[in-house]
């Protein structure tokens, strides 16, 4: 299987491609708010580096959510254009279980930033993650205890919280192992795939009390 993995859900930007099982080529970097301009470049650069054309792939995985509005929005667009133009399957991983995906046992919740003081968690069980959940801090921090926690956070966040973190990474390479690990299936209704926002996007807006 030839397949072409994307990370775009936070501030990590990245394509890699996967064929029968071993990553061949993978580009990425920490491009916050600029996935719009580099996600192209990168997946035209894994794929000339792995000798392979769009028409040559079997599927795109692309990391589906939580995380960032924008970010999501540009992954899953991008996947589902190159699929319509290539003919080929989609494939979402959920972010959350990618950044758990081979991590220690012990550390049964995993989490990342979503705003303010509220971040993404889920505990880990045996079939994978328990339903993500939206909470702040102190509530993060109580629900982890001491088992410790699976992260991916900007520093600042991680002063928030006083239970014990390890941190892990978004990437592009890693949607790709996932999806091959667990065997995930591609979208049958391409037309109703979204990314998963987790929370409804807010514009927030201002105002003008000009008496």
């Amino acid at each position: 299987m030839k397949l072409l993995a994307l990370e775009t859900a936070y501030d990590i930007c990245g394509a890699a491609v996967l064929v029968d099982g071993a990553v061949v080529a993978v580009r990425e970097e920490r491009a916050p708010r600029r996935q719009n301009e580099l996600l192209g470049l990168q997946v035209a650069a894994a794929l000339q580096e792995a000798g392979l054309d769009v028409r040559d792939l079997d599927a795109v995985a692309v990391s589906s959510g939580p995380g960032s509005y924008m970010g999501l929005r540009i992954g899953m667009s991008y996947a589902k254009g190159l699929a319509l133009g290539g003919d080929l399957a989609v494939i979402p991983a959920p972010t959350l279980a990618v950044l758990a995906h081979g991590q220690p046992a012990e550390l049964q919740w995993v989490a990342a930033w979503s705003h303010r003081d509220l971040f993404y968690a889920a505990r880990r069980n045996a079939g994978g993650l328990e339903p993500v959940q939206s909470v702040s801090g102190a509530e993060l921090d109580a629900l982890a205890g001491r088992d410790g926690l699976l992260a991916y956070l900007p520093e600042d966040r991680k002063a928030l919280l006083s239970v014990p973190l390890s941190d892990t990474c978004p990437s592009a390479e890693k949607v790709g192992i996932f999806v091959l690990a667990k065997g995930l299936a591609p979208v049958a209704d391409m037309a109703a795939l979204v990314p998963d926002y987790f929370q409804n996007f807010q514009v927030r807006s201002s105002h003008h009390d000009d008496s």
